[in-house]
């Protein structure tokens, strides 16, 4: 942790997330639209095994190998991005705020990027299988799905409520000078 909470690197780090966001997850998008479709199940919150194997149903046997391919390429990378951006926000944030025993916070955007990355191995078992139906595999793929959504949004609310502190301190000492 104390590798990626250096000033140094959290601003790195930062630049390389938002290079995902505003170039890399556009074109991503853009190719996967063109090659798998506009819905992706790795993109769905609350996600259904009906609702999958629709979506299943709607790509091409090709869209539904690129899908596969792309989960283990590039979303292998972006969710290793988001996990260093985390990790580093929250380390950073927390040295700051003098907060002790991060640990769990710490374990939350852990948690979402090993969410991600088991949504992607059964999501993909899936795509490989199909039209076979492996119910099990689905409903476990489905289950990473939406705790890595959470853990997701927990992990930035973490980030929000960090930041919001730090500022009200900051503007609390302004204000006591």
């Amino acid at each position: 942790m104390n590798k990626i909470t250096t000033k140094k690197a959290f601003i790195k780090i930062t630049i390389t997330f938002v290079l995902f966001l505003v170039v890399v997850l556009p074109v991503m998008a853009g190719f996967s639209a063109i090659n798998v479709g506009d819905v992706t199940p790795d993109t769905l919150f609350l996600l259904s095994a009906e609702h999958l194997y629709e979506i299943a149903g709607n790509i091409s046997a090709d869209g539904r190998s690129m899908y596969v391919l792309l989960r283990f390429t590039f979303d292998l990378i972006w969710p290793i991005v988001y996990l260093l951006f985390l990790l580093s926000t929250i380390g950073i944030l927390t040295k700051k705020l003098r907060v002790e025993n991060t640990e769990n916070l710490l374990l939350i955007p852990i948690l979402a990027f090993t969410f991600d990355l088991s949504e992607n191995i059964f999501f993909s078992i899936t795509f490989l299988v199909y039209p076979r139906k492996m119910d099990f595999i689905l409903f476990l793929g489905s289950i990473f799905s939406n705790l890595k959504w959470l853990f997701i949004l927990v992990a930035f609310g973490s980030v929000i409520v960090l930041l919001v502190k730090l500022l009200l301190r900051q503007f609390k000492n302004n204000k006591d000078r």
